[in-house]
């Protein structure tokens, strides 16, 4: 085979004849002539050192070649309607100030669409959200492909000097569980000694104030999963196997459905909910976004 640059056209030809199913059909639609056709695609069984169709009379049937070479013209011609269709559409709409924000796994996606309420009614302000874990998302800030993170407050140690934090909420916490768990009349927190408990990582902000709450109250639930997706944690208690700490707003609606049950405020630090973004904004308008996310939960 011919390892020479593959050049297109003839394989858009050969697009077309195979969808036209003759030179005759693919002779109309682009307006060549058939022998300019035939020639091309003869240039392309050339490069690729075999025949791509058989010929019967004067249609043309894909080969065991032809049929290979036509499942990937579909695809990259396809991509590239797709391309210039989005260009064309892109060139055309209005888009307004768009701004990058990062989101943590361990925020809950209900409390970050209340959160990010006040952004949706600005005409004026676009909104891209970036999902992911907070050290690769603290890298894309530090580098401008992020303008802030919507995270609970990390550690000090965890902060990248160049980066700075701003407290934008104060999610309540509830101790939650499923029906079984509800009907035994729980105390908290004596009541949660050896049940089984899905928390958080144990760097996770939250999780460190639990474990010192259920450390000084001298309460040892037993552990029977972990992660900082509190979608992962919250159907992990519905599902009546556990009980867990999660923000209030989370399963506000769940808990009216009685799917899960609240056994009783987390009263203790609650874990702040901040934006984290570089010292020196740069941009005055990130500032005023993240001001106006700012509220008393």
């Amino acid at each position: 085979m011919d390892h020479r640059l593959l050049n297109y056209n003839h394989l858009y030809y050969f697009h077309q004849i195979a969808q036209s199913g003759s030179l005759a059909g693919a002779s109309e639609n682009l307006s060549v002539t058939q022998p300019t056709l035939c020639q091309q695609l003869r240039q392309l069984e050339d490069h690729f050192g075999c025949d791509l169709f058989e010929r019967k009379g004067r249609s043309l049937e894909l080969n065991k070649n032809g049929k290979y070479v036509y499942s990937y013209t579909k695809q990259i011609f396809g991509l590239v309607n797709n391309m210039v269709i989005g260009l064309n559409y892109n060139q055309k709409i209005k888009v307004e100030n768009i701004y990058s924000i990062g989101l943590t796994p361990s925020i809950s996606r209900v409390y970050a669409a209340e959160l990010l309420k006040p952004l949706f009614v600005q005409q004026q302000i676009g909104v891209r959200i970036t999902e992911g874990s907070l050290s690769n998302l603290l890298d894309q800030v530090s580098s401008t492909k992020l303008d802030f993170i919507i995270s609970e407050k990390p550690s000090s140690k965890l902060m990248p000097k160049n980066l700075e934090t701003q407290i934008i909420g104060s999610p309540k916490y509830h101790f939650v569980c499923g029906k079984s768990f509800e009907q035994k009349n729980i105390s908290i927190p004596q009541g949660l000694e050896a049940l089984p408990y899905f928390k958080y990582s144990s760097t996770n902000p939250i999780q460190i104030e639990v474990d010192r709450y259920f450390y000084s109250n001298k309460v040892y639930p037993s552990v029977i999963g972990e992660s900082d997706d509190i979608n992962i944690i919250i159907a992990a208690t519905s599902s009546d196997h556990c009980f867990s700490v999660v923000p209030y707003i989370a399963v506000e609606e769940a808990i009216k459905n009685k799917k899960i049950f609240s056994l009783g405020v987390f009263d203790h630090n609650y874990a702040d909910i901040c934006a984290i973004s570089l010292k020196d904004i740069s941009n005055k308008k990130t500032r005023e976004v993240i001001e106006l996310l700012k509220r008393n939960d």
